[in-house]
């Protein structure tokens, strides 16, 4: 929501045919929460994109950037199972084999510290694939994206205030509800406006306002629950935290529970739900 003419910039980035690169790579940029592993989803799974490419592969590779595993995830995703091969000339075949002569998609979301040589020795891997192929590169350092990006960066921007009322009145109020009451729906503009037009604060803040169901409930956390949000990493974890403290108790052990899997683990939902039962927390 809110993010339209975003998604048609991309778009025309992946769908561009007449590219002299074998590969073409474009960064996403912006601080943490803006949506743009969002953005990256939403055009990962268009239609237009997914009839264009002959293999999409979508890799997380967040703090560690570790050649031999990012290449093995990218084979993971290009055979849909896990890879066992640990040696890095076996996986190197195996990734060309998978490539070669092929228009592909890679999204590497969310990366963050990025060595010019291992990158390069990366992207050596990549350009096997057919005049076409395209790489999405997700990152909150315009650094990185310096490193690594032949397009130029899309540096994403906060939502406009329109969008973020919209979507902050979507998540408070619920499917098929709309608030008619003109003081409410001026309550819920102040509020939208001190989310900055961060996507991830207005959703956190519209969860926590579905419970909220008079005007003086919101009034009173406009003034003093909801501070000033700018578009900063401490304050936008703030806002976070305040979904977290607004659970009753015996959620906010289940919720923490999560903190022991690695991040971007696909946690199975069976799974949790015995160990939560292990643990006694249902």
């Amino acid at each position: 929501m809110g993010r339209d003419d975003d998604k048609k910039i991309v778009m025309k980035f992946l769908l561009d045919s007449n590219v002299k690169e074998h590969v073409s790579i474009l960064p996403i940029v912006g601080i943490g929460g803006l949506g743009k592993t969002a953005l990256a989803q939403c055009v990962y799974n268009d239609k237009m994109v997914t009839k264009y490419f002959d293999l999409k592969m979508w890799v997380c590779v967040s703090n560690d950037f570790d050649v031999k595993k990012i290449v093995k995830n990218i084979i993971a995703c290009a055979k849909k199972k896990e890879q066992t091969e640990v040696v890095m000339e076996h996986l190197q075949s195996e990734l060309r084999g998978e490539i070669d002569g092929k228009r592909y998609l890679l999204v590497l979301d969310d990366l963050w510290n990025v060595d010019q040589e291992k990158w390069l020795s990366l992207k050596t891997l990549l350009v096997g694939g057919a005049r076409g192929s395209k790489i999405l590169i997700t990152t909150r350092l315009p650094l990185v994206a310096k490193i690594i990006g032949t397009a130029l960066p899309h540096f994403l921007g906060g939502l406009s205030e329109k969008a973020s009322v919209d979507l902050l009145m979507k998540i408070a109020c619920g499917k098929g509800e709309e608030i008619q009451d003109p003081e409410m729906l001026a309550i819920a503009k102040e509020i939208a406006r001190k989310c900055s037009g961060v996507p991830l604060v207005v959703r956190t803040v519209g969860s926590l306002l579905f419970f909220k169901k008079t005007n003086f409930e919101w009034l009173h956390f406009k003034d003093y629950e909801l501070p000033d949000v700018s578009q900063r990493e401490d304050h936008i974890k703030y806002v976070l935290r305040l979904s977290y403290d607004h659970l009753p108790s015996h959620l906010k052990q289940c919720f923490a529970f999560c903190s022991l899997f690695p991040k971007s683990y696909k946690i199975r939902k069976q799974t949790l739900v015995n160990l939560w039962m292990a643990e006694g927390f249902i």
